[in-house]
């Protein structure tokens, strides 16, 4: 006898049998039944295994003759199976008494060897995944076509699986080799977030608002959800971030717009009429409800519906809802009850319950605008006033009644309110110039202003001063109405000083431009061309007299000159200060005012040629110029002590 240890079924359920070794191809038939030293999938294990099946063929060929016997002992009392089934072999996982090996026969003990596919690492797509585990190749040294079938087949869980690979042979050896199946969850949940919401804050301040949930799945579960929204929105656009995590700490995030807008949500209030009474007129009785109101923080007055029954209303006691919507649609409502009684007065409409017009007159017609009266019984009726056909001045308050046929009165108050806010039409004289031979202050009839108005009695006046100075002054006429209205024109009275045309010299014509030097009669170093044009021009100002007089001086030697270099210098350096002093008495009109002196001065060809020819000794020269504060340095006077 040889014993052997053996496993038997899934469960490898172990136990020592004193079997003979030809038994052992049958029993392995059996496909529950693995040896102790099966193959592990190893080429290694695999060829050891082999050599020792080998050894244990020749061991049994050399007893097979003795043993017989022995072994149909054996194979009688065989009974049971891995799973606990009855003797019989009967039942899934039963195993049949191997049958006796004919004396002689060559025994195949050697299992089958099996090349498991490559480990397998993948991504789970749910809690149990299928995977493709591949094929694992068999060889065997005497059956062919053989199959490995790998237990278990899947689908397999999160984590490492560890696959046996199986395959048994004709003679029933069974092989082994295993692969392990990995599978993990790197994959982040799919989160969809809620719709972007819009909410309004009537109040324009941070609110609650209601933004849903976000859903997301995976197939890992449970995933958890949170986001990042506040308690509190604030005015505009926030994003809320959403974060799905799955069981695996796998994260997904998305986004969701929350907009709060500033906006009126505030309901318009609405005030309905008074019950209204009235006596029966038949079954269903025509009602004038009376007016409800609405106002609106920022609507105002707004129109006001109801829903009464348009044909009238049965006898007792109805409701009415008003209901007002404004401009952002906001709803407000009220009430009112209606019981049927004839008392009720008709209503008066107008278009304009205040008037405001300005007066044309002491007494102003006024357009009052329509004003309308209906009754619930009567219908259209024609309101009456006591209204004047011309208003006075200020307010008066028109009453205007309706009376329907059953004696109901109705009246309305009508402000208006007639306003003088036009100020007189007033006309000043006509522009004075006069001249001054004394050079001083003269009195001057300068005329009177006209004025108009609807008001009288009309005050003019005028601040002109009793005698008027050297110059223009303006004369400012003020025309006030009885009402205080008033309005200004402006007058201009320009005195001339003809006082610096007594001693001119005469004018030399064309004599004076017959030489360089020209004509100086009174030999003040001015040209007596220039000298006149400069009195003439300027007669009411004694600066800008003075200042020109001292540039045509340096003038006239910078032509005189003109052929010696270092006077030519000299003499620009002066006109530049003549310049400054000019500029700071006559601002920014100087350049024009130099312009105009520059042509006259040089008035014929000769001059202008001499001033071309003195410019050019000056060719490549540069000149300092002379700061604000010093333009007064440069006039030869005191311009500030002249009275013009």
């Amino acid at each position: 006898m040889i014993k052997h240890v053996f496993c038997i079924g899934i469960y490898l359920v172990c136990f020592a049998s004193p079997f003979t070794a030809h038994y052992l191809p049958s029993i392995m038939a059996s496909g529950n039944i693995t040896t102790a030293y099966a193959a592990e999938g190893h080429e290694d294990k695999a060829h050891q295994q082999k050599k020792h099946a080998q050894k244990a063929h020749k061991d049994k060929a050399r007893e097979s003759s003795d043993k017989h016997d022995d072994a149909d002992d054996e194979s009688k009392n065989w009974e049971g199976s891995a799973e606990g089934k009855d003797g019989s072999g009967n039942g899934s996982g039963g195993v049949s008494p191997p049958p006796p090996t004919p004396p002689g026969t060559p025994t195949d003990i050697t299992p089958p060897v099996i090349i498991p596919p490559a480990n397998i690492t993948q991504e789970a797509t749910s809690l149990l995944s299928p995977v493709a585990l591949g094929a694992a190749s068999v060889s065997d040294n005497v059956s062919t076509g053989l199959r490995a079938i790998a237990s278990p087949p899947g689908p397999y869980p999160l984590g490492v699986t560890t696959v046996i690979w199986s395959a048994t042979d004709a003679a029933g050896n069974v092989g082994t080799a295993t692969q392990t199946v990995s599978l993990v969850d790197t994959t982040p949940p799919v989160i969809t977030a809620p719709a972007a919401v819009t909410a309004n804050s009537s109040a324009g301040q941070a609110i609650a608002v209601a933004i849903g949930q976000a859903t997301a799945s995976d197939a890992i579960l449970p995933v958890s959800i949170s986001s990042n929204a506040p308690t509190v929105f604030p005015i505009g656009v926030t994003k809320v971030i959403w974060t799905a995590t799955d069981a695996h700490g796998n994260s997904a995030t998305t986004s969701q717009l929350v907009t709060v807008t500033a906006i009126d949500s505030t309901a318009p209030v609405v005030t309905s009429p008074a019950s209204v009474a009235a006596e029966a007129t038949a079954a269903i009785t025509p009602v004038a409800l009376g007016t409800a109101t609405a106002t609106d923080a920022v609507s105002g007055a707004l129109a006001v519906s109801n829903n009464a029954p348009p044909a009238g209303f049965p006898v007792g006691v109805t409701t009415v809802t008003y209901t007002a919507t404004d401009a952002a649609g906001n709803v407000g409502t009220a009430t009112q009850t209606v019981s049927i009684t004839d008392t009720t007065p008709p209503l008066i409409s107008m278009q304009q319950p205040a008037v405001t017009v300005e007066a044309v007159a002491a007494q102003s017609s006024v357009n009052l605008g329509i004003v309308s009266a209906n009754d619930i019984v009567d219908g259209s009726l024609t309101p009456t006033s006591n209204a004047p056909s011309a208003f006075p001045l200020g307010v008066t308050q028109v009453l205007w009644s309706a009376t329907d046929a059953a004696g109901n009165l109705a009246t309305a108050t009508q402000n208006v309110v007639v306003q003088d806010t036009t100020p007189p039409l007033v006309t000043a004289p006509a522009a004075v110039t006069v001249d001054s031979a004394t050079g001083q202050p003269t009195a001057v009839a300068i005329g009177i202003a006209t004025a108009m108005d609807a008001f009288i009695p009309i005050i003019i006046s005028n601040n002109a001063p009793a005698s008027f100075p050297i110059g223009i002054t303006t004369v400012t006429w003020t025309a006030t109405d009885a009402n205080g209205n008033s309005a200004t024109v402006m007058q201009t009275v320009t005195v001339n000083d003809r006082s610096v045309l007594a001693g001119l010299p005469p004018d030399p014509g064309l004599a004076g431009q017959a030489t360089l030097a020209g004509i100086d009669s009174d030999n003040d170093g001015v040209r007596d061309d220039v000298q006149r044009w400069i009195a003439l021009t300027y007669p009411n100002s004694q600066k800008t007299r003075a200042s020109l007089t001292q540039m045509t001086i340096t003038m006239q030697q910078f032509i005189l000159d003109a052929v010696d270099p270092a006077k030519s210098m000299m003499h620009a350096i002066q006109m530049g200060k003549d310049t400054r002093c000019l500029a700071y008495i006559q601002g920014g009109i100087f350049s024009t005012i130099s312009s105009e002196h520059k042509a006259i001065f040089l008035n014929s060809a000769l001059r202008s040629q001499a001033w071309l020819q003195a410019d050019h000794q000056l060719s490549g020269s540069m000149f300092k110029g002379m700061d604000y504060a010093d333009w007064k340095k440069g006039c030869n006077f005191d311009p500030d002590v002249m009275p013009n």
